[in-house]
């Protein structure tokens, strides 16, 4: 998901809960009372740090409540539980609309750009997390979000509005967009493949690196953030919706070339020891391009374009045509 949206005005569908609220349920879960407010951080969700009187320190995300939450959650408890280095979910509590959920606090570390980490990092990441809950689906939740999910059902070639997002159906509209997103979604109408668990917002600025001398490895990595962009789609899609936004920093214009996206896809499959078919090959393509021309029909409704859509539209054109679509 483009980084950059915390920026943007778009009005939320509820208000969100004071910090007070979240204080709150981290009393109610963690069982301690808040000794002190760490930090407070308004994106998509409100999200506000605190630490315990007893030592201990917890998150409490703010989001607004939605059936495939719970199954996020459940898979993020897998995850740490098999000892991927993420935030340990630790209860929640529903008020207002909103879930406002309390997981373990993981301070430290800090993003690095694939200029310092070369791509090896980023798909042994996407290897492990297969390896951990790729295949815990429990049927078709949780649900992609919308800025990851080119198979939705909706009849416009953009989903339904989302609860955190602005409706990408209304004007402005952009012709070329359209017919891209509408391109990518014909390509992808018969993708075929098992469904797996995919963390689709894995980008970037989501993870945070200890410090080394030499060139860093999975085990420096400290955290892996938000749990709330896991999906399940076919592996073609996770995987080349990953080698379509990997490289993406809070700035803008840092999405994957072509060149990175290839090389992550080459990457993934000599690691996995997988094999595809040019088919595959193709639908990855048009998968990573899904996310970048949600962000740019984000950016336009926002009336927040201004160079986006000279950025997007020539890599658009040559994944289209990598993807023969």
């Amino acid at each position: 998901m483009d980084p950059a949206r915390p920026g943007t005005t778009s009005p939320r569908p509820l208000p969100a809960p004071p910090v007070a609220d979240l204080a709150t349920v981290a009393v109610d879960v963690g069982g301690a009372p808040v000794a002190g407010t760490l930090w407070v951080l308004d994106q998509l969700s409100r999200v506000a740090a605190f630490r315990l009187a007893d030592g201990r320190e917890v998150v409490v995300k703010a989001r607004p409540a939605e059936p495939r939450l719970a199954a996020c959650t459940a898979l993020q408890a897998a995850a740490a539980a098999a000892g991927l280095p993420c935030p340990r979910p630790l209860g929640s509590s529903a008020a207002g609309g909103w879930e406002l959920a309390v997981e373990e606090h993981r301070p430290g570390g800090r993003p690095c750009t694939v200029g310092e980490l070369g791509i090896q990092p980023f798909v042994d990441l996407a290897l492990r997390l297969d390896d951990a809950v790729g295949g815990l689906a429990a049927g078709t939740e949780p649900a992609a979000p919308p800025w990851a999910d080119p198979l939705h059902a909706g009849a416009d070639v953009w989903p339904t509005r989302d609860a955190r997002l602005p409706d990408l159906r209304r004007d402005p509209r952009v012709p070329w967009l359209d017919d891209a997103a509408g391109r990518v979604r014909r390509r992808l109408a018969d993708v075929d493949g098992l469904p797996r668990v995919g963390h689709l917002d894995l980008e970037t600025h989501n993870l945070r690196w200890a410090e080394a001398p030499g060139p860093r490895t999975l085990d420096h990595l400290v955290s892996l953030d938000d749990w709330d962009s896991l999906g399940v789609l076919p592996q073609v899609v996770v995987v080349g919706q990953q080698a379509g936004t990997f490289t993406a920093t809070r700035d803008r214009f840092t999405d994957p070339t072509v060149a990175q996206s290839e090389e992550f896809v080459r990457r993934w499959l000599a690691t996995s020891g997988r094999v595809w078919s040019r088919d595959e090959h193709e639908a990855a393509w048009a998968a990573g391009l899904w996310t970048k021309l949600f962000n740019a029909q984000d950016r336009v409704v926002h009336r927040d374009a201004v160079g986006v859509l000279e950025h997007a539209r020539p890599d658009a054109d040559e994944r289209l045509r990598l993807a023969r679509a």
